[in-house]
């Protein structure tokens, strides 16, 4: 494995860990936090395909200015997580939580071990993308 494929790699499992901590969380602040660590790695999944514009974007105006906004309304509308059971169902239930991770960890096995190991020649993502891709141009 070359550093490109490493640091897709690592990428991706923080993307994955991001969200399925995401859906964990009962604290609403927490999982935007969470939230906001996938898409810190999603933008440097963009940064890997040379699409620094869209990169950037990501970090900007998602991370920068949604998930903030995001944050001063759970803080204004004092949502919290439930501190005890009070035997309300949940409207996803924890089985329901535990078989999408399972099922996205498998999802990631299996294209790390499909896209990476069994070719050999070392993570051709970069190869395949257009140049320009991901461009202010491109974009526009």
């Amino acid at each position: 494995m070359n550093f490109d494929s490493i640091i897709f790699v690592i990428s991706a499992v923080v993307a994955v860990f991001g969200a399925t901590m995401m859906i964990f969380q009962r604290n609403p602040v927490a999982s935007v936090l969470y939230m906001i660590v996938s898409l810190v790695a999603q933008a440097v999944l963009y940064l890997q395909l040379n699409a620094l514009f869209m990169g950037a974007v990501l970090i900007i105006v998602y991370s920068g200015a949604i998930m903030v906004l995001f944050l001063f309304i759970i803080m204004l509308l004092n949502l919290r997580g439930r501190e005890t059971d009070d035997g309300h169902r949940e409207p996803v239930s924890r089985v329901t939580k535990y078989l999408i991770s399972i099922l996205l960890i498998l999802e990631m096995v299996f294209v790390i071990r499909n896209g990476f190991i069994s070719s050999g020649s070392g993570g051709g993502i970069t190869s395949i993308t257009p140049n320009g891709f991901g461009s202010v141009e491109a974009v526009a």
